[in-house]
């Protein structure tokens, strides 16, 4: 339900019962402002109305398919650069050491 009082006083209420149940995303944080613009060209007063929805996906799909594999080839890419550094410093110390 959403209620809109005077430009004093701004009420909003967003019921989210009544919204339909999703299983791949979940409502985390609605937000709402209310504005009330006047132009120099017009007597009357603009009312603007916006509304933040923060959404989470909480789909399992995607996190077997997107977030599991980031998060495992994210620090084998930090060890392969190891060993790639590594194997690198050994080998300068070799031509620097048989000269």
């Amino acid at each position: 339900m959403f209620h809109c009082g005077s430009h004093a006083q701004f009420q909003t209420s967003f019921q989210l019962a009544l919204l339909e149940t999703n299983s791949e995303w979940q409502i985390v944080e609605v937000q709402s402002n209310r504005d009330v613009i006047t132009y120099a060209c017009c007597e009357e007063p603009y009312i603007e109305i916006t509304y933040k929805l923060t959404l989470r996906r909480q789909s399992p799909t995607y996190n077997a398919l997107v977030i599991t594999p980031a998060t495992s080839v994210y620090p084998s890419s930090f060890i392969m650069i190891y060993i790639n550094l590594f194997i690198y410093l050994i080998t300068v110390f070799n031509m620097i050491t048989v000269r």
